[in-house]
């Protein structure tokens, strides 16, 4: 966890280039160590330094947000997400294979898209989260959104503001991603 601003995202999006986007491990560590990181950094590190910048300052220090930080924040963003869409095309390596137990399916090919093989289960238990985290991006930007139309206008102090407590509060609600 590192929370100078700019550096987490850069890294991450590196580390998406730098992974095998058809191992399902990599995918899943990758959006699990993300998510995990971006709760401790951006939401909780990120509340304790609002609220001494509000304590200290009384309002009248800008916050650290600058739109380079706001618009690699929404890159690696992206990134997670594609890694989410990524895990049904992904495949298992490096597993040993254990006879089924009765009752279980095995995990079949579904098809082939463009070329790559799909599997339907592959990211089964992380999908209800995508919906979580597509759900959570909408509800920080809809409070920045109306945040900014309601209370900043033009003003550049209060713009900054309402983009630092948002991206606090989409860091904030990544925690159900803590839990592995």
């Amino acid at each position: 966890v590192f929370p100078l601003y700019g550096v987490q995202p850069i890294f991450f999006i590196v580390t998406l280039l730098l992974i095998d986007r058809t191992d399902e491990y990599q995918l899943v560590f990758y959006i699990l160590l993300f998510k995990g990181s971006q709760f401790i950094s951006v939401g909780l590190i990120g509340t304790l330094v609002g609220s001494a910048l509000y304590f200290a300052n009384s309002c009248a220090a800008p916050f650290p947000v600058q739109p380079f930080d706001t618009v690699l924040f929404v890159a690696q963003i992206l990134c997670v997400w594609l890694a989410f869409l990524l895990l049904p095309y992904s495949q298992e390596k490096g597993r040993v294979k254990y006879k089924p137990l009765p009752g279980d399916t095995p995990e079949e090919e579904a098809g082939t898209i463009c070329g790559m093989p799909y599997y339907r289960g592959r990211g089964g238990r992380l999908r209800p989260f995508l919906v979580h985290d597509l759900f959570v991006f909408c509800v920080a930007l809809g409070c920045g959104l109306a945040g900014l139309f309601l209370v900043a206008g033009t003003d550049a102090v209060r713009f900054s503001e309402i983009l630092y407590w948002s991206r606090t509060l989409y860091g904030l609600l990544s925690y159900p991603f803590t839990v592995f």
